[in-house]
């Protein structure tokens, strides 16, 4: 009774663990952002007040739109794979740049706040890089997978 290779299964339970391990591994560097954005659906108020602060324009407008990439961009980035996946990586990516540059300012502080707004920048900057990883981890859209390799 011999052993079939990994490779020459379709649909298997190997390949079925490897998907949901990704969806898993994804889900744990998109953790931030779904609580972050399931917080300020919570309590709307506290996150403009949060906007406000920071100096955002329209602050009622940022709220919705950080909500809408934070939980847009992680549900895309968990459940889909090919494009859908990475544009939710790069939303998410660009997001936490942009967020990291306003929030984190490490230059506009002096003494032990610097060194902490130095670290907490240098932190979210490694979150950008992951989402990154994880965008291109993402692989091809299976169906155009299963196109090219009928052209081959």
């Amino acid at each position: 009774m011999g052993s079939r290779p990994l490779a020459a299964t379709n649909g298997s339970v190997a390949e079925n663990r490897c998907a949901g391990t990704r969806r898993a591994l994804v889900a744990g560097i998109c953790l931030p952002f779904l609580f972050s954005g399931i917080a300020k659906l919570a309590n709307l108020s506290a996150a403009v007040a949060e906007s406000s602060g920071l100096g955002l324009p329209l602050p009622a407008v940022a709220v919705a739109l950080t909500i809408l990439v934070q939980l847009g961009g992680s549900a895309a980035l968990i459940l889909g794979r090919g494009r859908p996946a990475m544009l939710g990586a790069l939303a998410l990516a660009g997001f936490t740049v942009l967020a990291t540059l306003i929030a984190h300012a490490f230059w506009r502080f002096d003494g032990p706040a610097r060194m902490q707004q130095a670290n907490i920048f240098v932190e979210h900057l490694s979150i950008a890089f992951a989402l990154g990883f994880a965008g291109w981890a993402a692989g091809p859209d299976p169906a155009n997978a299963r196109r090219s390799e009928g052209k081959a």
